[in-house]
């Protein structure tokens, strides 16, 4: 899989990220900055990308819903009631967080 700058604005537009969010989520503090940079935080893209396909995977037959989902208040414990965007906004360790929580899912018997 590519993790091109890209394939992570596809992503936020089908997530409804607003710009604010996208940079947060990039690491860069001005918008200007998103447009200067040749391929910025792959870590970071390679996780966001990780997490939209485990989200398909998770709900093949609801895309709206896996779309949403980052956006929905999780009351499991690493979400702590927030939505996922909430840790994706913080850093690198938030997206390994939210990724780390949906592969547990997707090895799940009960998923």
């Amino acid at each position: 899989m590519e993790y091109s700058l890209k394939n992570f604005f596809e992503v936020s537009a089908r997530w409804g990220l607003t710009p604010e969010q996208e940079r947060l989520i990039i690491g860069v503090s001005d918008k200007d900055e998103v447009g200067k940079l040749d391929e910025p935080t792959p870590e970071q893209i390679k996780y966001i990308l990780n997490i939209y396909k485990a989200l398909h995977t998770l709900f093949p037959k609801n895309p709206d819903l896996a779309d949403r989902w980052i956006h929905t208040p999780n009351r499991n414990v690493v979400f702590e009631n927030n939505p996922p965007i909430e840790l994706l906004k913080r850093d690198l360790a938030g997206a390994r967080a939210v990724y780390g929580y949906l592969a547990g899912q997707l090895s799940s018997p009960f998923s």
